[in-house]
């Protein structure tokens, strides 16, 4: 629905060929063949991987150099079933979140020059240093900043006034260019390097911060809401088979619950997969939020498939 979505109002320029996960606790390398051979996704970026890879990767032991690669899901699908892919630089050790920050009026770039507070020079200077640091770091010349972190990317107008103003002063100094972009055109300026980025087909957790704390409870905790969302997909599949083999109009469809928030889609089963997806969002059927959210995960779920058993 949603790269119906994008289409229909944007265009098929718009149309995304790069992924983001930014903070998921591992992954496996079947989403390579995934994104890849099924999806047709060129890329995928995240801001969490192992300590010790990270370390590995930052300190170019073993023959590494960068946090970049590409990722091959399948041996026998070969280059069909493969990405490019990543960890995000960060600040230096990996992770999402870079060294800017405008998340209260304080932090802002000043250009006036009447004023005694003025810090372009200190900003751009900030920039080249920060760039050139993660360069040391990152294969070809090309490298992505991902700006925000949790909680931390609201107010858009403050953020936008001060990075247009921070890409304006850096790109007058001239050591480095600077521009907003998408990871679909980082990643094409990516494969017009002419190194050799390393392949990985291995997975990516079980995933550590450091040596006594490993992401690895979230593979059994919540059973419940595990085992629910795992027979709310099953329903969901059979659902969308009937609807298209059937043709069933939601306006066939006796819907038998009311709900206050708007509906999806057009669709009689847009409800059930509205749930499921949000529901298998990496702090959902991981196990990782509180229990009222569990809560109304299960009873939306469980309205979403009253809907489409009804």
């Amino acid at each position: 629905r949603g790269h119906q979505f994008i289409l229909k109002n944007f265009g098929a320029e718009a149309n995304p060929r790069g992924t983001w996960q930014i903070d998921p606790f591992g992954h496996s390398n079947t989403e390579a063949w995934l994104l890849g051979a099924e999806a047709g996704m060129e890329s995928i970026f995240w801001g969490r991987m192992d300590w010790q890879d990270r370390s590995m990767r930052f300190d170019k032991k073993q023959g590494t150099d960068g946090f970049e690669w590409v990722w091959q899901g399948s041996t026998s699908l070969g280059a069909s079933a493969q990405v490019f892919a990543g960890n995000l630089f960060g600040t230096g050790s990996g992770g999402y979140s870079t060294w800017i920050n405008f998340n209260d009026n304080g932090d802002q770039v000043n250009d006036d020059p009447a004023r005694h507070d003025y810090n372009v020079d200190e900003w751009v200077d900030k920039f080249v240093q920060n760039a050139l640091y993660q360069a040391n770091h990152t294969l070809s010349e090309h490298q992505m900043w991902a700006c925000g972190t949790d909680f931390q990317y609201q107010d858009a107008d403050h953020w936008y006034r001060n990075l247009d103003k921070l890409i304006h002063y850096v790109n007058l100094n001239g050591t480095v260019n600077a521009f907003y972009s998408t990871p679909s055109l980082y990643t094409d300026q990516k494969k017009k390097w002419r190194g050799a980025y390393p392949l990985r087909t291995d997975d990516i957790f079980p995933l550590g911060d450091n040596a006594h704390n490993y992401w690895s409870g979230y593979f059994t905790s919540r059973p419940a809401l595990k085992r629910q969302v795992r027979f709310a997909t099953n329903l969901l599949m059979a659902a969308r088979q009937l609807e298209v083999v059937t043709n069933t109009t939601a306006a066939e469809v006796n819907l038998p619950t009311a709900k206050r928030s708007p509906p999806v889609g057009s669709s009689w089963t847009d409800s059930l997969e509205g749930t499921v997806g949000v529901a298998t969002h990496h702090d959902g059927m991981s196990g990782t939020e509180r229990q009222d959210v569990t809560d109304d995960y299960e009873m939306r779920i469980s309205e979403s498939a009253l809907e489409v058993e009804a």
